[in-house]
């Protein structure tokens, strides 16, 4: 198969699963969730006087929770899978080799990111904070709070930062270098 004729299959790939997709949704009268609302796994157990977090109690409520619980469905999560794979493989076949590489050595970043947002409970402390959020300058206390450096007794070793009262795990974070010592003006 030539490279153009690969890079149309993958296309028509996306594009059949996309109609499944289509297709069940359809069938339901539903349309495909939407990054743009927000929904949390919690809704349905919600009442309606709840102010701090949306409801299922309307119809919106129950329609967007029908359609987050029909992405889930085997033939909805069959055709994702279709479309996810082929847009990999599809991006990954025009780009040129040296930015494939470059992007998959910045995963790693990735990780790390999403591991400190996690020790740090970032995305709670933001959730309390209210849909309009926080500065980095106002988030960063709380963080601070929650995440504080740990050092060797022995000073061999460099400081790891993890929350506070956590056990020492076989993954241990990277080092955490004060400014000062790695050089830095600020």
């Amino acid at each position: 198969m030539t490279s153009l004729a690969s890079l149309r299959s993958l296309h028509a790939t996306i594009g059949a699963a996309l109609d499944d997709i289509e297709r069940v949704y359809s069938a339901r009268g539903l349309d495909f969730p939407s990054l743009d609302t927000p929904f949390y796994d919690h809704q349905s157990i919600h009442s309606a006087g709840d102010d701090d977090l949306p409801s299922a109690g309307g119809h919106e409520g129950n329609s967007q929770l029908e359609a987050e619980n029909l992405s889930r469905e085997p033939e909805v999560v069959s055709a994702v899978n279709k479309i996810v794979a082929a847009c990999g493989q599809l991006g990954t076949s025009v780009q040129l080799p040296f930015y494939v590489l470059l992007q998959t050595v910045h995963l790693g970043h990735i990780t790390a990111a999403l591991s400190f947002l996690e020790a740090s409970h970032a995305v709670d402390i933001l959730r309390n904070a209210g849909p309009e959020g926080l500065h980095a300058v106002e988030l960063a206390p709380h963080v601070a709070d929650l995440v504080t450096p740990t050092t060797n007794p022995d000073k061999s070793s460099s400081s790891f930062c993890r929350p506070s009262g956590s056990k020492p795990s076989p993954f241990q974070p990277r080092p955490c270098i004060p400014r000062r010592e790695r050089g830095s003006k600020y």
